[in-house]
């Protein structure tokens, strides 16, 4: 190659080079415009993602039912429930009257009399993408899994399903995957909704051997291991039950502990009383009296500049 030729093969080159140059403009496009306003448009919503959880009857889906203010009702604002452990009916029938504006939604769905988990996990995802298109979000209070542990066990027996494996087979190391998968498919869809989000869960049961030996039980809340990453605050439910043994008077006290707050530490460690029932011979001495958890957390949120003035 002569020296002309190799000057010229260079020249071209830098031409190419300064051509790819040139085609960056600094003008944004429409396009592009419009998806950096979807992406960064802000609203007056809540933000919160809650975690509820505790042992079973301690309140943990009545204090998601009991959300909303009376100007909330009066508003016509929802609540939309996915009842996987199949619970909420009662109670909405039992204490909210059938309140329209109470959704509670059963997705489980059998084929040939028999639990088809596949189907469920597909009519999940549906269903949240129906409700995502057919309500506006300030018309939503909050959206709530309820339980975080039947997500994982639908998600699990799908995997199963998919993979022709019996319920009770063991299933190999590298199929773990095919339920994450399952389950992120769900939680992204259920995170995209522009309102306050809550997911409920039943405590877990380890316990701890030494030796053979059993020396303690830990509780853990049963939910897969990327919801503590989404929640900003997290809900402790428990209740302590008194008998007086002259009355014959049981008094059972619900509360809810704030366990973490991600954008208000001094919030950490809070007790909310959420009912009292008084019985005997388990018959109502008066009238249980409730006191809903979640509006209170949230004026207690809004109010943290007042809150942090008082403790200087």
């Amino acid at each position: 190659m002569t020296k002309d030729n190799a000057f010229s093969d260079a020249q071209t080159e830098s031409n190419k080079k300064e051509t790819i140059v040139s085609s960056y403009s600094p003008t944004v496009t429409k396009e592009e415009e419009r998806i950096f306003q979807e992406l960064t448009k802000s609203t007056n919503r809540s933000g919160l993602v809650l975690g509820i959880y505790g042992l079973d009857g301690t309140g943990k889906s009545g204090i998601v039912m009991d959300a909303r203010t009376e100007e909330e009702k009066e508003a016509g604002k929802k609540i939309i429930i996915f009842d996987l452990d199949t619970s909420n009916s009662i109670l909405k029938s039992a204490y909210h009257s059938n309140d329209p504006n109470i959704i509670v939604i059963n997705p489980y769905q059998y084929e040939n009399n028999k639990l088809s988990y596949s189907k469920t996990h597909e009519n999940i995802i549906l269903l949240l993408d129906v409700l995502y298109k057919k309500f506006k979000p300030e018309d939503i209070k909050l959206i709530c899994i309820d339980t975080c542990a039947k997500l994982l066990e639908i998600c699990k027996n799908a995997m199963k399903e998919e993979l022709e494996l019996n319920y009770h087979e063991m299933v190999p190391t590298n199929a773990w995957e095919v339920r994450r998968i399952k389950h992120d498919a769900v939680i992204d869809t259920f995170m995209r909704f522009d309102c306050m989000k809550v997911f409920v869960t039943h405590y877990k049961r380890e316990m701890l051997y030494k030796n053979g030996i059993q020396y303690d039980t830990i509780y853990d809340p049963k939910w897969f291991e990327e919801i503590p990453k989404l929640v900003t605050h997290r809900i402790e439910m428990s209740r302590d039950e008194n008998y007086d043994e002259e009355t014959g008077v049981k008094t059972i006290l619900f509360k809810g502990i704030i366990k973490k707050s991600r954008n208000d530490i001094t919030l950490e460690e809070k007790v909310y009383n959420v009912g009292l029932v008084k019985t005997i011979n388990n018959k109502y001495v008066e009238l249980p009296k409730w006191k809903s958890i979640i509006p209170r957390l949230e004026t207690d949120i809004a109010n943290k500049d007042e809150r942090m003035k008082a403790i200087e």
